[in-house]
């Protein structure tokens, strides 16, 4: 698709997990579809623990 085709309004969408999955009963498919780029849910993954997920996505090649 050409830069020009995107959506100007074509945003991530902020919220906790239970207002998106009220709003979006099939997050996954409304990613798949391109309605929604992304959903940010802060806070969603422990703090401690989000070193281990990092590396975890670098070992994978995610950052490559």
């Amino acid at each position: 698709m050409p830069v020009t085709d995107l959506k100007a309004d074509w945003m991530p969408l902020e919220a906790n997990a239970k207002s998106i999955a009220s709003q979006y009963p099939e997050p996954l498919v409304t990613l798949s579809e391109g309605d929604v780029p992304a959903f940010v849910l802060r806070g969603a993954y422990p703090i401690t623990d989000c070193r281990t997920l990092i590396d975890r996505f670098e070992q994978r090649g995610y950052f490559s």
